[in-house]
């Protein structure tokens, strides 16, 4: 579906946009790490900071289990 102004995504389709921008994100900083690794250069604490960042924005937390008995 088009969407603008009259028909703005859903809740839902923001998320998987989002999500899959934060998921590129994090595959594409392992080519920062390999950079570094291999030019012999210590990961730099602020790429540190964002690649443990980016799974947070990419896994929703597992629900748990319903309650026993309902």
């Amino acid at each position: 579906m088009l969407r603008d102004a009259v028909n703005p995504p859903t809740a839902a389709e923001l998320w998987v946009t989002y999500h899959s921008t934060a998921q590129a994100a994090l595959d594409a900083s392992d080519m920062t790490a390999i950079r570094c690794l291999k030019s012999g250069v210590t990961f730099p604490a602020g790429w540190l900071a964002y690649c443990q960042a980016l799974p947070v924005i990419v896994a929703l937390p597992t629900k748990p289990d319903y309650p026993a008995g309902t």
